[in-house]
């Protein structure tokens, strides 16, 4: 009780596969790559508590005539007595759409209902009167802005999240505060049928240290996936999956996902190295 202070940490939800679902962090992802994507990513903290963090996020975005781009996320988040359900529709504008190069710049609006349920508390003197046994919850709507930027194999973005910083009352008043998501990866073949994708995700919260994430990913033969993914003073994490270039399937935590784009003429698709299907793996 003496040393009691205040603590601090992150008001968005960790992903262990962000390198799959990139559009929750940052607008800009909305169509930036060839092909649309579907994706479902269910994450459980900390298996055989009850009450640990579980976290499931859905999504779908695409291109439109080349220039733009559009997307739809929901994400649904609990931490014991604490949650929160919310809806984004992104938009992306796509100033530099060349073969090799894309430049996106997105914006999204996000309204998110937050939620306090103290009947989730158990403590040793059920009749404290510090705690009403009630529940409480406010919505709030928010934006979030990004930019993309990918050439040929080598890809960096910016996600800011939460940038009206609302004030949200419910058992008590909070603050929330603004996230910055800063992403950066290749994808190199390194031997035929072998190809390797480092990526790394740097967080930021106000009045909070910054942290990241480091993936190494590997893909053999166009469709196993195995890696490691690394979170600073967390731990790590292995990843091991199947990719289909359209269908992928990951766990560590499970992600699911499908891509759908439009059919090219042979010796004309997009972004493809080896001409060998019209939707590469996260072109």
């Amino acid at each position: 009780m003496l040393s009691a202070k205040q603590l601090i940490s992150q008001q968005v939800a960790h992903n262990s596969q962000y390198m799959h679902n990139l559009i929750v962090y940052n607008p800009a992802m909305a169509g930036a790559n060839s092909c649309g994507e579907i994706g479902l990513d269910i994450r459980k903290q900390w298996l055989g508590f009850p009450t640990s963090p579980f976290t499931q996020s859905g999504f779908i975005h695409g291109r439109i005539k080349n220039k733009h781009g559009l997307g739809l996320i929901i994400v649904n988040d609990k931490a014991g007595v604490a949650g929160s359900l919310g809806a984004e529709l992104a938009y992306s504008f796509h100033p530099i759409a060349a073969k090799t190069k894309r430049l996106t710049l997105g914006l999204s609006l996000t309204v998110e209902q937050y939620t306090f349920v103290e009947s989730g508390f158990k403590l040793r003197e059920p009749a404290d009167p510090i705690v009403s046994y009630g529940a409480s919850s406010a919505i709030k709507p928010d934006i979030a802005f990004g930019f993309y930027y990918k050439a040929n194999d080598f890809n960096v973005g910016l996600g800011v999240r939460q940038l009206l910083s609302s004030m949200l009352i419910m058992d008590n008043v909070y603050f929330l505060k603004r996230h910055y998501f800063l992403h950066m990866g290749f994808e190199k073949d390194v031997r035929k049928k072998f190809t390797i994708e480092p990526t790394l995700l740097i967080k930021g919260t106000e009045s909070a240290k910054l942290s990241f994430d480091f993936n190494l990913k590997f893909k053999y033969n166009n469709n196993l996936v195995t890696g490691l993914s690394y979170r600073f003073q967390e731990g790590i994490v292995g990843i091991i999956g199947y990719d289909s270039g359209k269908f992928i399937i990951c766990y560590n935590e499970i992600f699911l996902g499908y891509r759908f784009c439009k059919e090219k003429k042979k010796g004309n698709r997009e972004g493809s190295k080896r001409g060998a299907v019209p939707c590469p793996a996260y072109n």
